[in-house]
């Protein structure tokens, strides 16, 4: 393999790794959106309404069944990390996302 060659790749491969978007460090943690909040503590969460609900996780995302008596129960509902500031969270029964992001620190 030539030195053109060489370079050419490594090139290739840089430019490869700069065009995906870098991904947060978890998904697990405190998220906020207009007043609502949930807990991810894979693989559980705990829903707005207090409810903790088994889910499917890796590590950017975490889906579940929302439950009974909260809004849009029986439906599924995704968290999928855009970047450390933000997540988008959809249901099955929208094709419109939330834009949830982490929750301030408690102050005392």
């Amino acid at each position: 393999m030539t030195a053109k060659s060489v370079l050419f790749l490594s090139g290739l491969v840089l430019l490869i790794f700069i065009s995906f978007p870098a991904a947060a460090d978890s998904i697990d943690g405190r998220w906020c959106h207009k007043g609502s909040q949930v807990t991810i503590e894979s693989p559980m969460i705990i829903t707005p309404s207090g409810k903790k609900v088994a889910g499917e996780f890796d590590r950017h995302s975490f889906s579940y069944t929302i439950p009974s008596g909260d809004k849009y129960a029986g439906e599924k509902g995704e968290y999928v990390v855009q970047h450390d500031d933000l997540a988008h969270f959809t249901r099955s029964g929208s094709s419109q996302f939330e834009e949830w992001e982490p929750c301030p620190s408690p102050t005392s």
